[in-house]
């Protein structure tokens, strides 16, 4: 049996760990996507066919947003699961890339969010705001909000295993 333990990756920005989550997704699509369409006929009307085709759509229909045009390098680390012992090298479950990845996308947005609230706390000190700060403030938000309910349906997808 395969153990799994907990490791951080080194430091990336932020915008770059988000796009990690919507590559691993797009790639995860793809792979549910040939798996039932791999299934024989006699298995097409299976739930876990049914299954299969919902995590692709599902995966499918993520769109990563514009990210917003931030000067400043916003950096996270991110939390991810690696396998141990005698399997280590072989890859990980479809589940574990998949909870991996929206890792990557909620490490993003916290980074963002964080230095976010950081901006409007100097400008309330400051006592003037900038529009462009805020309309900039304002897109972050708007960003994370898309790239966090994505995350959350992700993270409700549930692999089918290999035997059952």
């Amino acid at each position: 049996m395969s153990r799994y333990k907990f490791e951080t990756t080194p430091s990336m920005a932020a915008t770059a760990a988000i796009s990690i989550f919507y590559s691993d997704a797009e790639e995860l699509a793809g792979e549910a996507r040939w798996w039932a369409d791999s299934m024989p006929v006699t298995l097409q009307n299976s739930e876990k066919y049914e299954t299969l085709y919902g995590i692709a759509n599902t995966l499918e229909g993520f769109s990563q947003p514009d990210e917003p045009d931030i000067e400043e390098k916003i950096e996270c680390v991110v939390g991810i699961s690696m396998r141990t012992g005698k399997k280590r090298g072989i890859g990980e479950s479809r589940a574990t890339r998949l909870s991996n990845a929206c890792s990557h996308g909620s490490a993003g947005v916290e980074a963002l969010r964080e230095w976010a609230e950081e901006q409007r706390e100097k400008l309330e000190e400051a006592s003037e705001a900038s529009a462009e700060t805020e309309k900039l403030l304002d897109e972050i938000d708007q960003f994370c909000s898309e790239v966090e309910d994505h995350v959350s349906e992700a993270e409700g997808l549930d692999f089918p295993s290999m035997m059952g």
